[in-house]
C-alpha cells in the first residue's frame, strides 16, 4: 500500500509495548511525514524500517532502521 508503514514484530512484545501502523505522506519521495501518535510519551521510540527498491531489471532493495525518540 502506497504511503503506509507496516511495522513487523519478530519477537514476544514486553509489557507496555504496541504494535501499529503509523500513516505516512510522501513515502514514495524522498521526504516522508508523518504524525507521533498522540498517545506517545517523552522518551517512547518509534522504530521505522524504511525500504528503497530500484526499477532494474533485479529490483534491488535496501533496508535502513531509523529511530524516532519522542522528546
Amino acid at each position: 500500500m502506497a504511503g503506509d508503514l507496516q511495522l513487523g514484530l519478530h519477537r514476544e512484545k514486553t509489557e507496555g509495548e504496541h504494535r501499529n501502523t503509523i500513516g505516512m505522506r510522501g513515502a514514495d519521495t524522498e521526504t516522508v511525514k508523518f504524525r507521533v501518535p498522540t498517545d506517545a510519551k517523552s522518551g517512547d521510540t518509534i522504530h521505522m524500517i524504511a525500504e528503497v527498491k530500484d526499477d532494474g531489471t533485479h529490483n534491488l532493495k535496501h533496508y535502513q532502521r531509523v529511530i524516532i525518540t519522542v522528546k
